[in-house]
């Protein structure tokens, strides 16, 4: 009797610790949308030739709440001469005393469909892991339990995306199939805490040499929730400044603003205010990234 009430509060204790993660799931990092597109979709990986991008972003959420949730992200990507993109996208989510660490590695194949205009089918997928841990040293309760101990032990979760592009003088439109293997794994049914489908559509416009606006209109599905809807607009003026709004159908916005210097590098600054059935307990969460862009690699060889 004793073990079974243990189990049985050490499984609560996992879902209040773990509700903030989830809350993380129906606010991905805002890079996604406009600054790094490779982070929803495979087929994004390698989208200039012969260029290298780095990305870096660290979230948190704005008020330093003990365990809140807190991100560290990783990605770079290459288009080779032949139209094959690669691409590592490393993160680390941590909230109350768990840390979820995933690595994911991707591989794309752009397909020229026109010589006189900008016209390429892109494809592509990822595969990895993803691995959640228990933080020993911040547990208040007996660290000895044999549920506790074993926690750290389980096996990797193995991760599988997929998502394929269109994009023409500037128009794009995206699907990406997130989590594959999780969502085809009917024994998942009953987790509600992982996207399961991304869509995408965007017209960048060049409206001047000084003025280039880019809306965008996203709908995501998360499992046993809402399907969530973005509606948002980058506004890029003449190096180096930009700005990007959004809204989400969760009744929260995103706000960024960007500084580029000589297309080298990138700061990124975005807040994101708290969905509605969290407005009052959290303050919103604040993400900061770096760009790095290195063009012409592979060229002339």
């Amino acid at each position: 009797m004793h073990l079974h009430k243990t189990i049985l509060g050490l499984f609560c204790l996992v879902l209040l610790i773990a509700a903030p993660a989830v809350a993380q799931q129906l606010n991905p990092s805002e890079s996604q949308f406009f600054i790094n597109p490779y982070l929803a979709n495979p087929a994004m990986a390698g989208m200039k030739p012969q260029e290298l991008i780095i990305n870096t972003a660290y979230r948190s959420q704005w008020d330093k709440v003990p365990g809140s949730p807190k991100t560290i992200a990783f990605t770079a990507d290459y288009r080779s001469p032949n139209n094959v993109g690669l691409g590592i996208n490393f993160n680390s989510q941590s909230a109350g005393l768990l840390t979820q660490t995933n690595l994911l590695l991707s591989y794309a194949y752009h397909i020229p469909l026109s010589d006189e205009e900008d016209e390429y089918l892109h494809m592509g997928f990822s595969a990895g892991f993803s691995k959640d841990m228990l933080d020993y040293n911040s547990l208040i309760g007996d660290a000895t339990d044999p549920v506790v101990i074993g926690y750290n032990g389980r096996v990797m979760n193995w991760a599988v995306d997929a998502g394929i592009a269109y994009a023409l003088n500037g128009f794009t439109v995206q699907l990406a199939a997130p989590n594959l293997n999780r969502t085809l794994n009917k024994k998942n049914d009953f987790i509600s805490d992982y996207p399961i489908f991304y869509a995408a559509v965007n017209y960048e416009m060049q409206l001047s040499d000084q003025l280039v606006i880019n809306p965008k209109l996203a709908f995501r599905g998360i499992q046993n929730y809402n399907n969530i809807l973005d509606l948002g607009v980058q506004v890029q003026f003449k190096e180096p400044f930009s700005v990007s709004a959004l809204y989400h159908s969760t009744q929260s916005y995103s706000l960024g603003v960007s500084y580029a210097y000589e297309n080298q590098w990138q700061l990124v600054c975005m807040y994101n205010t708290p969905t509605k059935n969290l407005k009052g307990l959290a303050n919103g969460i604040f993400e900061m990234g770096l760009r790095f862009r290195f063009s012409n690699l592979g060229k002339g060889n």
